[in-house]
């Protein structure tokens, strides 16, 4: 589903823009990053990293007034706003389905793939907290 969907599906609420709730959630998932980081892959660990960019998510569509519950949609603001290239917010709803398939569904991921979602998702992580920052410190 792409943005104007989510638009119209009335997934997306209009708050009053909160650059302060946007900066609080980039420190908790710095945190959060902070806390997975020191431990073994696991798809623990993939939850966790994939909450910590959720928060990201969620921290941009603060700054603009929006909020919405759908994971789906707080991923393509990432599109619609150019905040993240193509593939990568591809990559993110790969990811979110998997999560999701881990969390209610009991799908194994070996280790190796865990690794390598880790990894990348940890790129992408750092990538949204720079341009958060930027945005924070130009506002």
């Amino acid at each position: 589903m792409r943005w104007n969907e989510c638009l119209k599906r009335n997934l997306v609420e209009r708050k009053r823009r909160d650059k302060k709730l946007s900066f609080s959630l980039m420190k908790m998932a710095e945190k959060r990053i902070e806390f997975f980081a020191s431990k073994e892959i696991s798809v623990f660990v993939l939850e966790g990293v994939y909450e910590a960019i959720l928060e990201l998510c969620h921290a941009f569509l603060a700054l603009e007034g929006l909020k919405t519950v759908s994971h789906e949609c707080a991923i393509e603001f990432l599109r619609e706003k150019n905040i993240l290239k193509t593939s990568e917010v591809e990559f993110l709803h790969r990811l979110r389905r998997k999560r999701h398939k881990t969390k209610y569904y009991g799908l194994v991921i070996d280790e190796q793939a865990l690794r390598e979602y880790i990894e990348s998702s940890l790129k992408i992580f750092t990538k949204l907290k720079n341009a958060l920052k930027n945005t924070l410190d130009y506002l």
